[in-house]
């Protein structure tokens, strides 16, 4: 499985650390992510090997 430092996720996004540690803390709250702490580094783990999201807009 693959795992990445809150940090290196942030540079990847081009983002704030703060705003991504935000995010992998509402991903972890529903399930779809692991974050642990190593280290001095929090790393985050994909719980499943794919996430599908999947969308429908109906008309008003």
């Amino acid at each position: 499985m693959r795992w990445r430092s809150i940090a290196n996720l942030a540079t990847a996004a081009h983002r704030d650390q703060s705003a991504v540690s935000c995010d992998v803390a509402k991903l972890s709250q529903w399930g779809l992510v692991k974050n642990e702490v190593h280290g001095r580094k929090k790393i985050v783990m994909p719980v499943a090997t794919t996430i599908s999201i999947n969308a429908s807009i109906a008309a008003a």
